[in-house]
């Protein structure tokens, strides 16, 4: 019994240790309001990742585009696509919106 009660009394403390540092933190990142402007970027930079993710798992051309960023892992980011009777080949400021949407995508 004398074990338990010593495992609350610690348990008890560290709670208290925890609210105590996370009350800090708040005080903190209250004082600099460029935390606060960076964390909310990242809140909503994250929204809209999750939303454009979905918008394009639900697309029409998913497909081509999958197929698109298949070709750019195998053929090294140096690809040329046919489409419709268009070809176009896909030089180094496209490479980044590639890189891009294989984040987006894995």
């Amino acid at each position: 019994m004398e074990f338990l009660v010593r495992k609350a009394g610690l348990s008890i403390f560290l709670q208290d240790q925890v609210e105590r540092s996370e009350k800090r933190i708040l005080e903190v990142i209250s004082e600099n309001q460029e935390v606060l402007r960076l964390l909310g970027e990242i809140k909503s930079n994250k929204e809209k990742l999750i939303a454009l993710d979905e918008e394009i798992k639900t697309s029409d051309q998913v497909q081509l585009l999958q197929e698109i960023i298949y070709r750019a892992k195998i053929e090294n980011n140096d690809i040329s696509v046919g489409f419709q009777g268009l070809t176009i080949r896909l030089a180094n400021p496209i490479d980044v919106l590639y890189k891009a949407i294989r984040n987006i995508m894995r």
